[in-house]
């Protein structure tokens, strides 16, 4: 996802490597403030909020664990798309 970075990238790559859930999923929320304040225009559309967890779930490979407030998007729905 251009739109974000290779740092958002980066810090998905550390993200995948925290042991602790809690904390990786701490670390999840705070990415994906960062995700919105790098992509604002993302506010113009319907359930953004959701969309960023999607997106954070799209760069991490679908296999991060962590407890998002939204379903975890299912690669051939969004592939399908």
């Amino acid at each position: 996802m251009p739109e974000y970075g290779r740092n958002v990238l980066q810090m998905v790559e550390q993200l995948k490597q925290i042991p602790d859930r809690a904390k990786r999923t701490e670390q999840a929320q705070a990415v994906v403030k960062v995700m919105e304040s790098l992509n604002p225009q993302v506010h113009q559309q319907e359930n953004f909020a959701q969309k960023l967890w999607d997106h954070l779930f799209i760069i991490a490979g679908y296999d991060l664990d962590v407890d998002s407030p939204y379903p975890k998007p299912v690669p051939e729905v969004i592939n399908n798309l």
